[in-house]
């Protein structure tokens, strides 16, 4: 975008980036006792900064769950991941079929028609055994029997295979097994080394922003530190002493009654005010920080209350965590001596500034997932999700959809004849080949306007070139929601309800007649199907704006409103003093585009089929059709080196697949 001066970041990392030393350490070994069993080496490390004694107590007192990472703590699962293996089975039916895709072995692709066929057989005598087969049942039977009778070798024999596996490869898979398939898949030449940290971390997390869900254990360390005393003590222990030096070297320069040798008077230090102590327990390693928090709680320094919510915010809770993990009613100070201090580093620790490079504040977080690539949350939504994805490749966003766009339309602007970065780019899709693997996805929200204006990271500023989605007014969704619980609207839906019923019913009717027709070999007669039903007269409000729903031009007056649609401003419209904002609305990334149209997308979605919704991060599969139209906007910027394939072509004349996500995306707040 002309005239930004904040540069893009694009850190290059090597394929399947190596986390911080701290967050790849494996956990501990359990004894049979159920305490740790710690390595001679970490014992001495532990007993230098924790003592021999909370070492002792700590060892016997407060073992670690034998568990290094947090989805396979089962209280975390229960609560974090509340779609966990549903999403694995998602990816599973994915990369199985992209699997497929690279077999090209005659051998190997008949022995996989073979066991297809053989599961379609017994999925054929299930049904065919029903007492009661309902509609879709009969249909299946039929669509089966024609696939059987075909033949293991017809020419739909291996597109049937595929679709087979696709649907059922992962049925029956659950706990280890599925887990042991998602592993194997990770070995196929389909899945980029960026993607596999994201599967195992974030795959069925629930969705709900990560603000605050993470505060840093070194921070936390730092702010006991402060307020029992100990930098401050430090910092006038070594003022004291280097006073001290300073008044012995001037009583002797004074003393010195030869001039010539007293050389210039001492220099009176100036007074410590952050030692060296300070700065090293800023640098402290996270897992060093963890492990002292242990041996506090196991030396008795850490009140219960205290104790439980420390757990809830750092890793800690991997280790340490039970069911009821999040219930902060658990976490009311008890009266415990030490009860003032926490309580006062509790509130610096969740409200102060910066301790060194750590994250801080309730976005804390995000500088850790930047500084460490490590999953240090528990739960996310849609651009925070896009963001880790993104670091895995080697991507550094800023944070926010409309930050992270302008972030991507930067690196895409040509200045002085070059782009921001090569290869990069921003733009609406025109086929395929616009959705690379790591492709990054955004959508403007074209179902409202913002009448209260919202904050910096969700504005949609203008864009060179695009065409924009028309949102339904406030003032007309007003009128209309009036009509709606009127008489005149009500009374419209209910006829409007029987209408539909009724042309339902005459449909079917048409189809009898004319089968009938068909088979009595007679002209098909449409009054031998009776009356087609006429609609009830449409009563609701005038819709004013362009019937395209695309917005208008910059300057251009439309019932009164103005609207402003420069480029690198925010996109709004006003009347009277009155002004409504376009935001952006989800985030997501590409995983592959796929024949008919297709392609599988990383992003947060909805894990439940009909009008149940649990909004968690996992997979999507979506149409290109659903992707080409106006307010959506494909982004890319190299980073870890992707393997360069041809996008498949599209089917001519294939139909849209159902967009799986499409109505959930209205109902969530990005």
């Amino acid at each position: 975008m002309p005239g930004t001066a904040a540069p893009v970041t694009v850190v290059r990392v090597k394929a399947g980036a190596v986390r911080e030393r701290e967050a790849t350490r494996p956990a501990p070994v359990v004894a049979r006792s159920g305490t740790v069993r710690a390595g001679p080496a970490r014992v001495l490390a532990l007993q230098r900064t924790a003592g021999n004694k909370a070492t002792r107590r700590l060892l016997a007192r407060s073992p670690r769950k034998p568990y290094q990472h947090q989805w396979e703590n089962p209280a975390l699962v229960e609560t974090i991941y509340p779609a966990r293996e549903t999403m694995l089975k998602k990816f599973v039916s994915m990369y199985r079929e992209i699997e497929l895709g690279d077999l090209t072995d005659p051998a190997e692709r008949q022995k996989v028609i073979d066991t297809t066929r053989a599961g379609m057989q017994k999925e054929l005598t299930a049904l065919k055994a029903l007492t009661d087969p309902k509609p879709k049942d009969t249909a299946r039977i039929k669509a089966l029997e024609a696939t059987l009778a075909a033949g293991a070798t017809s020419s739909r024999a291996w597109d049937e295979a595929v679709r087979w596996e696709r649907d059922h490869r992962a049925d029956d898979m659950a706990g280890a097994a599925l887990m042991a398939e998602v592993r194997r898949l990770f070995g196929t030449k389909g899945v980029p080394d960026w993607l596999e940290p994201m599967v195992l971390d974030y795959a069925g997390m629930r969705y709900k922003s990560a603000h605050g869900s993470y505060y840093s254990p070194v921070r936390l360390l730092y702010f006991v530190e402060k307020h029992k005393g100990t930098w401050a003590a430090a910092a006038k222990a070594e003022s004291d002493a280097a006073t001290a030096a300073y008044e012995k070297k001037k009583a002797d320069w004074e003393a010195e009654a030869d001039k010539k040798k007293r050389g210039k008077a001492p220099v009176k230090p100036k007074p410590v005010t952050t030692t060296a102590g300070e700065k090293a327990a800023t640098a402290m390693p996270v897992d060093d920080a963890l492990r002292r928090l242990e041996a506090m709680q196991g030396a008795g320094e850490i009140p219960a209350w205290a104790w439980h919510k420390i757990v809830r915010l750092t890793e800690l809770r991997t280790y340490h965590a039970d069911k009821g993990w999040e219930d902060t009613a658990a976490e009311k100070p008890d009266g415990s001596p030490s009860d003032a201090l926490w309580i006062k580093a509790f509130k610096d620790w969740t409200d102060g500034g910066a301790v060194g490079k750590h994250g801080y504040g309730v976005t804390g977080w995000r500088t850790e997932i930047q500084r460490r690539n490590a999953l240090v949350t528990t739960r996310m939504v849609c651009n925070e999700l896009s963001e880790a994805t993104q670091k895995h490749r080697g991507i550094d966003l800023e944070g926010g959809i409309s930050k992270n766009a302008r972030q991507y339309i930067r690196a895409a602007t040509v200045t002085n004849g070059k782009p921001g970065v090569a290869g990069a780019y921003f733009k609406q899709p025109a086929s395929l080949d616009d959705f690379k693997p790591g492709t990054a996805l955004f959508w403007i929200n074209r179902s409202e306007w913002m009448t209260e204006e919202p904050d910096d990271s969700n504005k949609v500023y203008g864009i060179p070139g695009a065409t924009y989605p028309m949102p339904p007014p406030p003032e007309y969704v007003k009128e209309w929601k009036a009509w709606r619980d009127s008489a005149a609207g009500k009374d419209w839906a209910k006829a409007d309800a029987a209408y539909k019923k009724d042309a339902k019913a005459y449909e079917e009717k048409v189809r009898k007649a004319k089968a009938a027709a068909a088979k009595a070999k007679t002209p098909f007669d449409p009054a031998s199907a009776g009356a087609a039903p006429v609609a009830p007269v449409d009563t609701q409000p005038e819709y004013k704006e362009r019937k395209d729903k695309i917005l208008p031009a910059d300057g251009e007056v439309s019932n009164g409103w103005t609207y402003t649609v420069k480029v690198g401003q925010p996109i709004t419209r006003s009347k009277d003093g009155v002004t409504h904002w376009l935001r952006w609305q989800h985030q997501a990334t590409v995983l592959k585009a796929m024949s008919a149209s297709r392609i599988f997308t990383f992003e947060t979605t909805d894990a439940l089929a009909g009008s149940a919704h649990l909004g968690v991060s996992g997979f999507a599969e979506r149409s290109l059709a659903s992707l080409m139209q106006p307010g959506i906007f494909v982004a890319y910027m190299p980073g870890t080196v992707d393997t360069v394939e041809p996008a498949p072509a599209a089917a001519p004349g294939a139909l849209p697949l159902p967009d799986l996500v499409e109505d959930f995306l209205d109902l969530l707040d990005y």
